[in-house]
């Protein structure tokens, strides 16, 4: 019973101080100039709390503000990301378009300056297995193609018609293993034949040892054999050495025209009046 007693008087003294504490410290706040020393207890105490959670709070606004100005640079960079994908793409296509309007130019002008009465084809689709050595234009009989007829491109020879359709026909290029083209070097007049090997080069043959070529000669067909006509460019002797057996030269011809990438192309239909 005792203890009990002394319990709740110790509650009672705790209860009558903090009351007296708080009425100072409103007395203290509502007249500033009495009650100096608790004032100053208190605000050493309170402060330290105060400016923390001031902190705390400034930290809080900082990272919303940071946090919008990310979502914002992620919007803008997306923005870009885009706005330079559509740039490229434009750009790819108007490189394409140069290339077309080059190409073009390439064209007209060779038809212009031709010998010959050309025929205008485009280069439809090729060969899977023998993709630089056939291939399917989209011209026929019906625009007066003719098997046998020689095919040309601006740079150069490119080869010759095999079949033809009412309105497509099959060429064969110059690198086919079977192609054989007579041909001259324009700089000393050597003659030999050219054949295909079923790449990108081609090989001359039947030159003599003593025969003067060297790299970078170039080779035009010479009209020999009735197929193709005299003096097209077929090429440039890229390699110069001797056979074997020493009696004859192996010379390597780099073809002038690129059949990896050609297009179009014209097919000789007849020699113009007045030209030769």
């Amino acid at each position: 019973m005792r203890n009990s007693f002394y319990n709740y008087r110790k509650l009672l003294v705790l209860a009558v101080c903090g009351i007296t504490c708080l009425g100072a410290v409103a007395y203290q706040l509502h007249d500033p100039n009495t009650w100096y020393p608790v004032r100053s207890l208190f605000l050493d105490v309170v402060s330290p709390a105060q400016r923390f959670t001031a902190d705390i709070a400034g930290r809080c606004r900082e990272w919303r503000e940071s946090r919008k100005d990310i979502d914002r640079l992620i919007q803008e960079n997306e923005k870009l990301r885009q706005r330079l994908v559509q740039v490229e793409t434009a750009n790819q296509g108007l490189r394409e378009a140069g290339k077309e309007v080059l190409n073009l130019r390439q064209m007209l002008d060779f038809k212009r300056q031709s010998r010959f009465r050309l025929i205008s084809a485009r280069v439809i689709s090729h060969d899977p297995v023998n993709y630089l050595q056939t291939a399917i234009i989209d011209k026929g009989f019906r625009q007066d193609v003719k098997n046998s007829s020689v095919v040309v491109s601006p740079q150069g020879l490119a080869g010759r018609v095999v079949s033809t359709g009412s309105d497509t026909s099959r060429m064969v290029f110059l690198t086919d293993s079977q192609s054989r083209v007579a041909c001259y070097v324009s700089r000393s007049g050597c003659r030999g034949i050219v054949t295909g090997t079923g790449g990108r080069s081609g090989l001359m043959r039947y030159l003599a040892r003593g025969d003067d070529v060297k790299t970078g000669d170039e080779i035009l067909s010479s009209g020999e054999g009735g197929i193709f006509q005299r003096g097209i460019k077929v090429g440039n002797i890229i390699s110069v050495s001797q056979a074997s057996d020493g009696t004859h030269l192996l010379v390597a011809v780099a073809f002038s025209t690129d059949f990896s990438h050609l297009t179009d192309v014209f097919v000789i239909n007849t020699l113009l009046p007045g030209r030769r």
